[in-house]
């Protein structure tokens, strides 16, 4: 079996930091505070602290030329 891309979910600023460290990319990001509950519109992440601020899917393209 053979993989092209990893991808991940970054909660934490750490784990982003980490990531991009290693070359993946950012696909996609939101931020904490812009989140909103869909049914109730409650801001529900509003308590994470920084440097916390979002979630990031991040992804990198890899060489399984070699397997």
């Amino acid at each position: 079996m053979k993989f092209d891309l990893l991808m991940g979910v970054c909660t934490s600023h750490y784990s982003k930091k980490v990531t991009l460290k290693h070359g993946f990319t950012v696909a996609e990001e939101i931020k904490y505070a812009d989140y909103r509950d869909p049914i109730t519109n409650e801001a529900v992440f509003s308590g994470v602290p920084a440097p916390h601020t979002g979630a990031a899917v991040v992804y990198k393209y890899i060489s399984t030329s070699k397997y």
